[in-house]
């Protein structure tokens, strides 16, 4: 009787693991499944830009917009759900993403991670190939020694401005997304931006200068103005 009843717990206790194992495999399969279901959402989807700085505790379309964009590649966001809701697994996909580009990985998603975030992913994951538009520069005395040169751009950038009483030199080399070298004295602002402004200091007074101005965007394509000429005061 003593070996029939160890023999039906043993039973029972077998019953029981495989109802676990089952219970666990349906609740897997059912998690894939609803991670599926959201990235075939995220890759199908005409995707909107993230318009607004998000962080975590925030909902809304703009996170659904941003959990959209992050699901697009599996190794940033693995779990793939847009609920519109920025909690921990959201904050750890921007973290993902910020490492992935070189970004501070804040968990946040401000101004940089936002340029970064609707040039990269996109349009359906297309990376930005594309250098930033240098337009409406402009040059103003600020004295007989000093200049200011302004300019915007189509999209965030940083800039750089060259310059030097002897004509310029570039040297591009073979590779995408490498800066030139460009001769002359530089200054420069590694802030991201559309509209730059930048003092020349120290200039020789009643002399011709040579300048080139470069815009670098978040993706580190690179634009080069022409060789332009300008003058300061007596």
């Amino acid at each position: 009787m003593k070996n029939v009843s160890l023999n039906l717990r043993a039973l029972q206790a077998t019953h029981l693991r495989t109802l676990a194992w089952i219970g666990f495999a349906v609740m897997a399969v059912a998690v894939l499944a609803w991670a599926q279901i959201n990235r075939a959402e995220a890759q199908s989807y005409d995707y909107h830009t993230v318009d607004s700085t998000l962080s975590i505790g925030m909902n809304g379309q703009q996170v659904r917009n941003l959990q959209r964009l992050l699901a697009a590649d599996p190794l940033v966001y693995p779990e793939g759900l847009v609920t519109g809701y920025f909690g921990p697994l959201t904050r750890k996909a921007v973290v993902n993403f910020q490492i992935g580009y070189d970004l501070p990985p804040v968990g946040a998603v401000g101004p940089l991670t936002k340029a970064t975030l609707n040039t990269v992913v996109n349009n359906q994951h297309l990376v930005d190939v594309s250098a930033p538009q240098i337009n409406t520069v402009t040059v103003s005395n600020t004295s007989s020694t000093a200049v200011s040169v302004a300019w915007t751009t189509n999209e965030v950038a940083r800039g750089k401005v060259f310059f030097s009483t002897a004509p310029i030199s570039i040297v591009e080399f073979d590779k995408a997304k490498v800066e030139p070298f460009i001769s002359g004295e530089v200054v420069s602002d590694s802030a991201f931006g559309v509209i730059k402004s930048m003092a020349l200091p120290n200039l020789l007074a009643n002399r011709t200068y040579y300048y080139v101005i470069v815009a670098i965007d978040a993706e580190g394509n690179v634009s080069i103005t022409r060789p332009a000429l300008f003058s300061t005061g007596n």
